[in-house]
């Protein structure tokens, strides 16, 4: 679990393969329905911010990064643009 840096988001990662973006709505995360993202043969192990809270960055058990932006424009409805590719760090 992490939450942004400005406490307007919190991710959750379920032991499922379900990654789970809350948005924090007049004082609470559960006001409205949380965006889900499920990964298939792989499952989120870490979670991280940009410093500008824009994009979310996951790792996953198989080494594959995977790139959140969310979208600014309308932050209430937390909107993913869009997946970038899956980056292999494993060689680095």
């Amino acid at each position: 679990m992490k939450f942004s840096h400005d406490a307007g988001y919190l991710v959750a990662i379920s032991e499922v393969s379900i990654v789970f973006i809350f948005v924090l709505m007049d004082n609470s995360y559960f006001n409205k329905k949380p965006k889900k993202i499920e990964f298939e043969g792989e499952c989120p192990i870490s979670v991280n911010f940009s410093d500008d809270n824009k994009m979310i960055l996951l790792g996953t058990s198989q080494k594959h990064h995977y790139l959140l932006e969310i979208n600014e424009q309308n932050p209430k409805p937390i909107n993913i643009n869009k997946i970038a590719e899956k980056i292999d760090l494993s060689l680095l």
